[in-house]
């Protein structure tokens, strides 16, 4: 039976609400962020004041926030239950009233995410006598499976990040530098009514020799290879996508074996996945291609990671070649991830090639479709 997880966020509440029992904590405390996201429907990118989404273990859960979020509250989260406070309010003692209310005053743990500020835990542990503890564990392991709709919002998103892809590889960016190319990515991103992923790559000749350079204002040249790596975002699920072109002119010497090397790497590790598959076999199929061709201590980085409502979401796929033990998590059906092998040439140049890549019931299919070569378009 194929595995068919429910897009309902009430669902998805009950199934936290679950884990919180299964693990002996009294309540889960989401400040902003996409965990609130994923369960309620409400999102945003503010925190200046108080304002939660909390789950008790048993009941119903309850919003704790400001007024001027009440309208948008009622329009985008399923959650029935507010507890308002106003400006003239001391939302301290508004808090307290409220977890009595909910029926956790009297909490032993309770778990809150990483995202929220030193500030609101503090104030929160001066209203609740519990032990804190971080909610990532158990966020991650509900969201690490994606249902049909987290899916279809991906496909969608890589399918806008192949047509902008196509579009700026078909440039000649002879000229521009990083930053203007950067914009450009991003204003097609927008046009085509998606949002920008907030880290767009333009990393170009000795820059992309660096992975984690972003853009810079160094002009492109004749022959530099370029990293292009940026995505996008729908209803804020995430595509992801690395390529290389070579601008201009005949590319640097030692480049195309290493493309050819790192596509010989990408298209292994992609033909292992499937469910039972470990994470870290992955990674070493990849990196053992990359390292017998002559390329050791050139990739410096793990092969992929999981994608979703956050750029880097479990699983990742390191090996103890990259990191001592390595991942032994298997694969499941539902999950989606990069595969992103890559050769640095110290001060030279980079290559990096990035698809994303489901894993299915039997196997795995590949989201992306645009053009893999590192020749203009």
């Amino acid at each position: 039976m194929q595995y068919q997880p429910t897009d309902d966020r009430r669902e998805r509440t009950e199934r936290a609400q679950k884990l919180l029992r299964e693990r002996d904590a009294d309540a889960l405390i989401l400040s902003k962020g996409i965990d609130q996201y994923y369960l309620s429907g409400f999102l945003t990118r503010e925190q200046k004041r108080h304002l939660f989404l909390i789950v008790p273990a048993e009941g119903e859960p309850a919003y704790f926030a400001p007024d001027p979020y009440r309208r948008q509250l009622e329009n985008q989260s399923w959650v029935p239950t507010m507890h308002i406070w106003e400006d003239s309010d001391d939302p301290i003692e508004k808090l307290r009233e409220a977890v009595a209310e909910i029926g956790i005053a009297d909490a032993e743990t309770v778990l809150v995410n990483e995202e929220m500020w030193g500030m609101y835990v503090i104030d929160l542990v001066s209203v609740l006598d519990a032990e804190f503890s971080t909610s990532t564990d158990l966020m991650l392991s509900l969201r690490r499976r994606k249902s049909e709709s987290e899916i279809d919002k991906m496909r969608e998103a890589a399918d806008i990040t192949d047509t902008v892809s196509e579009e700026v590889r078909s440039l000649d960016v002879v000229g521009m530098t990083e930053n203007e190319l950067a914009a450009e990515i991003e204003y097609r991103v927008r046009k085509y009514g998606a949002g920008d992923r907030g880290s767009t790559q333009v990393a170009s000749g000795p820059n992309g020799s660096h992975p984690p350079h972003a853009y810079s204002n160094r002009t492109i040249e004749d022959g530099d290879p370029v990293i292009i790596d940026f995505g996008c975002s729908v209803d804020g699920y995430l595509s992801d996508q690395s390529r290389v072109l070579v601008a201009g002119g005949d590319p640097p010497a030692g480049f195309v074996d290493a493309f050819e090397t790192v596509r010989e790497a990408q298209e292994a590790a992609i033909e292992m996945i499937e469910p039972g598959v470990v994470a870290a076999d992955v990674d070493a199929t990849a990196r053992s291609i990359i390292e017998e061709a002559g390329y050791e201590g050139q990739f410096l980085h793990v092969t992929g990671h999981g994608l979703g409502l956050g750029i880097h979401e479990p699983p990742y796929l390191m090996s103890g070649s990259y990191m001592d033990g390595g991942n032994r998590l298997e694969l499941e059906e539902g999950m989606v991830l990069t595969v992103e092998p890559a050769i640095y040439e110290p001060e030279e140049w980079g290559i990096r090639v990035e698809d994303i890549v489901l894993v299915t019931d039997d196997g795995s299919e590949r989201l992306n479709g645009s053009d893999h070569g590192w020749e203009p378009l």
